[in-house]
């Protein structure tokens, strides 16, 4: 089974770095562990619950970051 670590880098490579905190939470990461990075910059909110994975912003990383939570809700 893969790490948490490697679990939010499969997700983050795939959407223009953007994840929101259900994938992150599905993936292993506790809510302690997201507000660590969140505190350390190695996470940032671009909305509330979708979150950009370290400094480098991609090119369409906004436009995911407004679509990113509705297509990953859960119904």
């Amino acid at each position: 089974m893969a790490s948490t670590e490697e679990a939010i880098s499969a997700i983050a490579a795939a959407p223009h770095g953007v994840v929101t905190r259900v994938q992150l939470l599905n993936a292993g990461m506790s809510a302690q562990m997201l507000d660590r990075r969140l505190k350390a910059k190695r996470l940032r909110s671009l909305h509330r619950g979708v979150y950009l994975i370290g400094p480098l912003m991609a090119p369409h990383a906004k436009q995911m970051a407004a679509v990113l939570p509705a297509v990953t809700r859960r119904w």
